[in-house]
């Protein structure tokens, strides 16, 4: 069997993906030929290698990404890999319709740091979680099978947790502008004993509050108001003066936030 025979082969039985060994043990003679002969397809964009030793098959209509779609094929990769992980951030906000705009990387959580993948025009970023396994998600289907995303709730804390990960607190109240529209109230008040700290609901009350989303932020300030330990600032990074400092939540706002809708 020749590689073009083996690749028409696993497509047709709906594969969209194999590895180095795979192939190898299927055509056999050396890694250096079956190497040689990938790279041949590589030219061609028929074929691409997101990783070493992983690689997808490019369908036409794909070539010109020079990739299948993230959401196609990070699944099988981080099956490859053996890590554990989501979607998160503005790439999970987009699966529930709170960014309008495609995101310039995918980003993924995972326990521990990795270098952004990049595979012709598609980039995956990698944020680290130690507390991955806690965290909530559900699934969606894609043409090429099933992706895990972190739930409204869980993405909700994951934005005010990451902020400089997902354009700024201004853009994160934006994203939440939209994403309140997904929340849960009894799911988001219940996420607040496994969330990384009650600093992040201190944060994530403030903000639902400036966005008049009064039912979420009195959900969430009942079931968390009591265990507020101290006033944290707004913005970890932020280098401006203090604005002011909300009583009902804690909270020293240190910089002005402003919604883009």
């Amino acid at each position: 069997m020749k590689l073009n025979q083996y690749i028409v082969h696993i497509a047709s039985l709906g594969k969209h993906c194999f590895t180095l060994a795979e192939v190898h043990a299927a055509l056999g003679g050396t890694k250096t030929a079956v190497l040689v002969a990938l790279n041949r397809l590589m030219k061609k964009k028929s074929v691409c290698s997101p990783v070493r030793g992983f690689y997808l098959i490019v369908p036409p209509e794909y070539q010109s990404l020079g990739c299948l779609p993230p959401e196609q094929f990070l699944p099988d990769l981080m099956r490859f890999l053996q890590l554990n992980y989501y979607a998160c951030l503005l790439s999970a906000a987009q699966f529930y319709g709170a960014v309008h705009q495609q995101p310039q990387v995918f980003q993924v959580m995972c326990e521990k740091n990795r270098r952004p993948v990049i595979c012709g025009r598609v980039t995956l970023q990698f944020i680290a979680k130690s507390a991955l396994s806690k965290t909530p998600i559900t699934t969606f289907n894609t043409p090429k099978g099933t992706l895990r995303v972190s739930t409204p709730e869980a993405t909700a804390f994951d934005l005010i947790t990451y902020p400089h990960s997902s354009g700024g607190l201004s853009h994160v109240t934006t994203v939440l502008e939209e994403l309140v529209e997904k929340l849960d109230i009894e799911k988001l008040s219940a996420f607040t004993v496994t969330s990384e700290g009650v600093r992040m609901a201190q944060r994530l009350g403030y903000l639902l509050e400036h966005l008049e989303a009064s039912d979420f932020s009195e959900a969430l300030w009942l079931a968390t108001h009591q265990r507020f330990k101290r006033v944290v600032p707004l913005s970890a990074k932020a280098t401006t003066k203090e604005v002011h400092k909300n009583a009902r939540w804690k909270v020293r706002v240190n910089c002005i936030i402003e919604s883009d809708l």
